[in-house]
């Protein structure tokens, strides 16, 4: 007497999947991570590896293959069995938005504070994913200005009580517009900025990061539309050369100094925290290997490999 035949094998969710159904699993796979389904634009900006339209990107994910793995739940792309996490995006797309409204005026004043030249939220605040109260910046400023500025911007939001929500934990001068790090979190990273002020700046950092952002083809076919929108950044750069003529120098060295003794005495040597002249990030809690090491374990779990991108 025969077996009965799998209904898995009939539905097709054996099929081996071609590297545009990889690349989808595998995005929707990274954003799982962060308990986060995407909608269509989102998935399609971010895809990993594979250039695909928008219009291919829909038929890919009502293929057999990507259908037994993956569910779409009010426009959100997310692993199959994960339903619930769609209720928990809208709630922190909400509250995302809802922080910004409340700290809209405090972006604006940061994107003409002086030196400024790129303002871009970071995090999950960026990708309207946020579970706290915490508004993540990105700045890029003039050269040799990235200690000043990161020393006023404190004592400034100290003042004005929002220390605790405006996290100034990644500020770099335009001498380090090319970052370091090499790893699929920090493209990600890049990917998923969302620039505010200072569009020529935006264009140059990610050019200097082409490498990096290359993982994300689609995102770097359109992110040059991203800039059409941005406001420009930095004071009047009358101001800017009046505080050339004495206090930025003297504040920059000001501030290597005794902010730059005090974050070592309080970060020491952290993996996630490098204060260079040209740089400042103050990742006390440095997320690359926790987020590398669940993604290889995601990936293993479906069967797939990295397909060369080092988490």
């Amino acid at each position: 007497m025969s077996a009965a035949p799998d209904t898995r094998l009939a539905e097709g969710l054996f099929e081996l999947p071609g590297a545009a159904d990889r690349a989808i699993l595998r995005t929707v796979i990274y954003a799982s991570l962060f308990q986060a389904p995407q909608t269509l634009a989102e998935l399609h900006r971010g895809l990993l590896g594979v250039p695909l339209s928008r219009t291919a990107l829909a038929a890919r994910l009502r293929g057999p293959f990507l259908r037994g793995r993956l569910g779409v739940t009010d426009g959100l792309v997310h692993l199959r069995g994960r339903e619930d996490w769609v209720t928990l995006r809208h709630a922190r797309r909400r509250h995302s938005r809802e922080l910004l409204v409340r700290h809209r005026k405090l972006l604006a004043a940061l994107a003409r504070f002086p030196f400024v030249r790129l303002l871009a939220l970071s995090g999950a605040c960026a990708r309207e994913n946020a579970a706290d109260e915490d508004v993540d910046v990105f700045l890029i400023v003039k050269r040799d200005r990235c200690w000043s500025v990161a020393l006023a911007l404190m004592l400034l939001s100290k003042a004005l009580g929002v220390r605790r929500t405006l996290c100034l934990n990644y500020i770099v001068d335009e001498a380090q517009l090319a970052l370091p790090e090499r790893d699929l979190f920090t493209a990600a990273e890049i990917v998923g900025l969302r620039p505010l002020a200072g569009a020529p700046t935006y264009r140059l950092f990610i050019e200097a990061n082409r490498s990096l952002a290359e993982r994300y083809p689609n995102f770097l076919a359109r992110q040059a539309a991203l800039c059409r929108r941005l406001a420009p950044a930095g004071a009047p750069r009358w101001l800017e050369a009046l505080l050339e003529l004495g206090p930025a120098p003297l504040l920059e060295a000001a501030a290597r100094l005794l902010l730059g003794r005090r974050l070592r005495r309080k970060l020491g040597d952290a993996p996630g925290v490098d204060l260079s002249p040209h740089r400042l990030k103050l990742h006390s809690q440095d997320h690359r290997p926790r987020v590398g090491a669940a993604f290889a374990d995601a990936l293993r779990r479906y069967g797939l490999d990295a397909d060369g991108m080092q988490a």
